[in-house]
């Protein structure tokens, strides 16, 4: 599956390939229009790819490539603006989960992997908020860290089908959960404090087809006999017994916060959509096994067709918009 994608403003997709190191284009129809990058260490080039947003007013594409530690500006339609590393001494450890609004406001949280001799599978994550690429970022607080699981020569893993942050930014809130349960915080980006949003969960057990597909997921590109090599390691992990709460936070552009619910290996994603007291709004579902975008009338989703990966884009109805 791409590692992130997004709607354009004219209603195109935009695709990132992680084991490529390439963004695509594609138009209305799905036709490919344009492809930037390549895997590499030079100008224009990504080792990999783990976000990209339309960030500023100007719709431009940031792209954040962990390998490297550098955050990539594109234009709206694809040329490379910069490249800047981020070396900032407050974010030392991992920054991951990036998300970012019109106004050029970014939200992050910093990962650190528990050492061998921790005890604790979940370390604690500073939040920050950034906004002037001179400046330090400011932190706002901190969120449970992925989950981990220990291998039998002591090293530390992500858990399968563990619990993780899950951040979403819209034009004056930036939503941090961490998945353990129907709550998020909610921190207001002016400074101004925190609200917490409360909303119902039904806990479900974790399946065998779930750990599964989990671990397809979680070997990523990795093809051919090394793939099941992968794969095989993997499975000697101790999976999850509970789904998580939730997998995915998206603010859109009404100030509405989506909160995705689903699990690997299953047909459908549920959407419950909630104002900034928690007030349900919606209850939807959606075809797939990721959702990537909300925009005014669009669904951005992910699934496979036929074995192979894809993406679609569904038509969202709002009442009185």
């Amino acid at each position: 599956m791409p590692s992130a994608a997004l709607i354009e403003p004219a209603g195109g997709i935009v695709v990132a390939e992680a084991a490529a190191g390439v963004v695509k284009f594609f138009d209305l129809r799905g036709q490919l229009t344009r492809s930037v990058g390549r895997r590499g260490s030079g100008p224009g080039e990504f080792r990999s790819i783990s976000w990209l947003g339309r960030c500023g007013a100007n719709a431009q594409l940031s792209v954040w490539d962990p390998a490297q530690r550098r955050m990539t500006t594109l234009s709206a339609t694809g040329t490379l603006l910069s490249q800047q590393p981020f070396l900032h001494e407050q974010s030392a450890g991992r920054p991951a989960f990036w998300v970012c609004n019109r106004n050029g406001l970014f939200g992050f949280v910093v990962l650190s992997w528990p050492s061998p001799q921790t005890a604790s599978a979940r370390t604690a994550s500073p939040v920050f908020m950034w906004s002037d690429p001179s400046a330090p970022p400011v932190q706002l607080g901190t969120v449970p860290g992925v989950e981990m699981t220990r291998t039998p020569s002591g090293e530390w893993l992500p858990r399968p089908l563990g619990r993780q942050p899950h951040l979403a930014l819209g034009q004056a809130r930036l939503f941090v959960g961490s998945a353990d349960s129907g709550f998020v915080t909610s921190y207001d980006v002016a400074g101004s404090g925190t609200r917490a949003i409360k909303f119902a969960v039904r806990p479900r057990r974790v399946s065998a087809e779930h750990v599964e597909a989990a671990l397809e997921e979680m070997a990523g590109p990795v093809a051919g006999a090394t793939r099941d090599t992968v794969i095989a390691r993997l499975r000697g992990l101790d999976a999850a017994r509970v789904l998580p709460a939730y997998t995915g936070l998206i603010a859109d552009e009404y100030g509405v916060l989506w909160i995705v619910q689903g699990a690997p290996g299953e047909a459908r994603l549920r959407r419950l959509a909630v104002d900034e007291t928690g007030k349900e709004l919606a209850d939807l579902w959606v075809p797939g096994t990721r959702v990537y975008d909300i925009g005014r009338d669009h669904v951005l989703a992910g699934g496979a067709v036929d074995g192979m990966p894809s993406i679609a884009k569904y038509r969202l109805h709002r009442r009185g918009r």
